[in-house]
């Protein structure tokens, strides 16, 4: 089973360290899946990230860039990431907290573990292991991103889309879903 795999990575004023970052990323990614494409969303940046992100793009036909015209926060730049995002799994990559390539690997391997074992009639629940087999620090990060997203927003926000609940959506991706 080889799942498409998208990786969102929402950025600002990333300009310094963009093609270091998706270089790196791009040398661990298809060792995961032949099938990923790494999305780019410029947040209002007023360096010469979208340049860099574009010679990006050129360079490399997996990767892909979205602009908002100005900054709208990190909620806002992963909800555009998953309007373009087209693989089968998405996963975020925060570049303030940014998920290491063996953490990468480790999530995905642990994806694609679960999601070969048999279905079952009811809905699937939560192992009792509480690191779902991931380092204690991944999960503690991936939690706190969760809160600093959540935090980020508010509730009367305009946005065209509810931001979604990303820790959900995390404990579904553990799950194999």
């Amino acid at each position: 089973m080889d799942k498409s795999l998208s990786l969102i990575m929402p950025v600002h004023n990333a300009q310094q360290w963009l093609a270091r970052d998706v270089e790196r990323l791009l040398d661990v990614l298809p060792e995961l899946t032949d099938q990923f494409e790494l999305v780019i969303i410029d947040d209002g940046s007023t360096d010469h990230t979208e340049e860099a992100a574009r010679e990006l793009c050129d360079r490399y036909p997996q990767v892909k860039l979205h602009r908002h015209a100005r900054c709208r926060g990190i909620a806002s730049a992963v909800d555009t990431g998953s309007q373009h995002a087209e693989g089968d799994v998405v996963l975020i990559h925060d570049a303030r907290r940014p998920v290491n390539e063996a953490d990468l690997v480790g999530m995905w391997q642990m994806h694609q573990e679960n999601a070969a074992r048999p279905a079952v009639a009811q809905a699937p629940s939560v192992p009792n292991n509480p690191g779902l087999g991931l380092d204690q620090s991944l999960l503690e990060r991936l939690m706190q991103w969760g809160s600093d997203v959540k935090k980020e927003r508010p509730a009367h926000s305009p946005d065209l889309l509810p931001r979604p609940n990303f820790l959900r959506k995390i404990g579904n991706f553990a799950l194999g879903e």
